[in-house]
């Protein structure tokens, strides 16, 4: 019992070691949309908001909700839970490979006298490993950690149980685990979808670890693959489609078709083998070219490659079995993101945070194994210097996600191809005020991806925040021209309209934005803004109003809509737009105070 309260504590401090630079590390990329500018994890009361924002991943949305009550857009506590996320799931990690190494099939083999310290390993590499850094320190990557959190406590539940089982223990007992399994995978089906593979994975756990005949219990597999529906019917619920268009809403793009997504997948399966190998050269975003043909070189080369490892993983089933089936762990738990189902993004590092579980298991099992007769100590001591490098490298990649310009620094010299690298650059030159930075890089990425219209709207504010504005004015046009249904590029018409105090113009800008579904709320408060200031104020007020019927947490608007009734002498009104100023918009937030602090000394004092 001590050993193994040594073994959580040891992988618990060397996990919160290597993740100790990451708490201060700003949102990026995806996180913006999903956590920064998402009103739907506003009010943790507000389920319905959250379930249709996300209603396969409600799991992991509702956890951000949470974040946001405690913490608003504070980092430190969002990395704390992912953090928390990880280290449990390396635990499980580590009590995962004990349960296989107790299972009918394992428990005489000579490796498994050496348990322990196997499985200590694996735990360690899963917690220290370079690759899981995305599915950590970029924050949205909660979907990754949380859902594989709950599918490897469904999998240990789900072993456990069966062992109690197969001991003839009290049935009350080992229902009680198997109930929780269950209970455990249905949470996971609403974090990601990764976790549909969980009732595979299980079939796939009794036949190497349980065998076939008597051993063999179908009735303890039949209630996890009625979960296989959850995710096609959650869908069908959440956009009123029928089952049978299920699967042709099952894609992320039309730019890719299936055939093209899954010959592309062949040679990333083999990239996704050598990071877990070699973790060296990461990339936030990798320029991965879509391969369109089976007979390409590429796709020969690596489609040979995975078949040559298939075909090793059943040879090797019968006196291997914990390599076999690491491998085929390899192969089942990246089907859903590697499969035929098109993601936008043919690769990224995080998808890999479910299948280290088996690269987990798979290094300190082969490497035991080839030192079965040459020294087993050589082969730990080996082990635990690759825990010691991995180590290392994680702590490196991390220091780079401190700093977003650090971070998409590197992405653009290792990806100079890509458009998105330089745009993701440009914004960041640009949030700096760096503008003449930002305008290249825009044009660079433009240069890659001609004449795309958000790019002439992102190249348009640059130009706006430079004072430029006949220029911003020709690139939001040429936005327009591309993308007549870009809200953005209205809006910014209307933005330079007012700084040219061309206020009727501004005013149609505005209208324009607002023709376009959903309302949006910043030109609202615009609108109203530009009332106010002619004096027409119940215009104004309405304006507002609609501002935060659309966005209930626009500081400007509340703030706006306080000035309004002050004006109106609408004293106990305004204090209360005032107070409705979130704390976290710190220049509101300062206004708004203010403000009230005036309102009190105008109260009176009978009042």
């Amino acid at each position: 019992m001590r050993g193994r309260l040594f073994t959580v504590i040891t992988i618990c401090l060397l996990g919160i070691l290597i993740y100790s630079n990451t708490f201060n590390s700003p949102f990026h990329f995806d996180d913006r949309e999903n956590i920064v500018e998402n009103i739907s994890i506003r009010d943790l009361n507000n389920l319905q908001a959250i379930w249709s924002f996300a209603p396969t991943r409600f799991i992991t949305y509702l956890s951000l909700a949470c974040n946001y009550h405690f913490n608003q857009l504070r980092v430190s506590g969002y990395h704390l839970v992912n953090l928390v996320i990880h280290l449990a799931s390396a635990i499980l990690v580590w009590h995962f490979a004990l349960l296989t190494f107790s299972t009918p099939i394992m428990k005489d083999k000579w490796i498994t006298r050496h348990a322990e310290v196997i499985s200590f390993l694996s735990g360690l590499i899963f917690v220290v490993h370079p690759i899981q850094t995305q599915g950590v320190t970029y924050i949205i990557q909660r979907t990754a950690s949380l859902a594989t959190f709950f599918y490897m406590a469904s999998l240990n539940l789900y072993i456990k149980a069966r062992l109690l089982a197969y001991g003839r223990q009290t049935p009350a007992r080992w229902n009680f685990y198997y109930v929780l399994s269950l209970s455990t995978a249905v949470l996971g089906m609403f974090t990601k979808e990764i976790v549909l593979t969980l009732p595979l994975m299980i079939l796939l756990y009794e036949f190497c670890f349980w065998g076939s005949g008597n051993r063999f219990k179908w009735k303890y597999l039949v209630p996890f693959l009625i979960l296989l529906l959850i995710i096609p019917v959650t869908m069908y619920i959440a956009r009123s489609v029928n089952l049978g268009e299920v699967w042709k809403l099952a894609k992320e793009t039309e730019d890719i078709s299936r055939g093209h997504y899954l010959l592309t997948q062949f040679r990333v399966l083999v990239t996704y083998l050598r990071l877990l190998f070699i973790p060296l050269n990461q990339n936030l975003d990798y320029d991965y070219p879509v391969l369109h043909g089976l007979w390409e070189i590429p796709t020969l080369a690596s489609l040979f490659l995975l078949i040559t490892i298939l075909i090793i993983g059943i040879l090797l089933f019968r006196k291997y079995r914990v390599i076999s089936f690491t491998i085929f762990w390899f192969f089942l738990t990246l089907s859903v993101e590697s499969g035929v189902i098109p993601i936008r993004d043919v690769i990224f590092e995080h998808r890999l945070y479910l299948p280290m579980v088996g690269y987990s298991l798979f290094l300190p099992v082969s490497v035991y194994h080839l030192c079965r007769n040459r020294g087993l100590r050589s082969g730990t001591a080996f082990l635990f210097m690759v825990v010691i490098l991995y180590s290392f490298l994680a702590y490196n990649r991390n220091r780079l996600w401190e700093s977003e310009f650090a971070l998409w620094n590197d992405t653009v010299k290792k990806s100079p191809g890509k458009a998105r690298v330089h745009r993701m650059l440009g914004s960041i030159w640009r949030d700096k005020g760096e503008y003449e930075k930002a305008i290249d890089e825009y044009e660079e990425s433009m240069r890659i991806w001609p004449e795309h219209p958000a790019l002439w709207n992102d190249l348009g504010v640059s130009w706006l925040k430079k004072g430029e504005y006949d220029k911003a004015k020709e690139c939001f046009k040429k936005a327009l021209a591309g993308n007549p249904e870009l809200v953005h590029a209205y809006y910014n018409m209307g933005l330079v309209c007012e700084e040219e105090k061309l206020v009727e113009d501004a005013i149609l800008w505005y209208k324009k934005a607002l023709n376009i579904k959903p309302p949006m709320a910043e030109a609202h408060c615009n609108l109203g803004s530009i009332y106010h200031a002619k004096g027409l104020l119940n215009e104004a007020e309405s304006e507002y109003k609609k501002a935060i019927d659309a966005n209930p947490y626009l500081s400007q608007a509340h703030y706006n809509l306080g000035i309004l009734y002050e004006d109106k002498g609408l004293i106990f009104k305004a204090a209360e737009e005032f107070i409705k100023v979130p704390a976290q918009d710190t220049e509101y937030y300062s206004k708004a105070v203010q403000r009230l602090q005036k309102l009190y000394e105008k109260i009176p004092k009978n009042k």
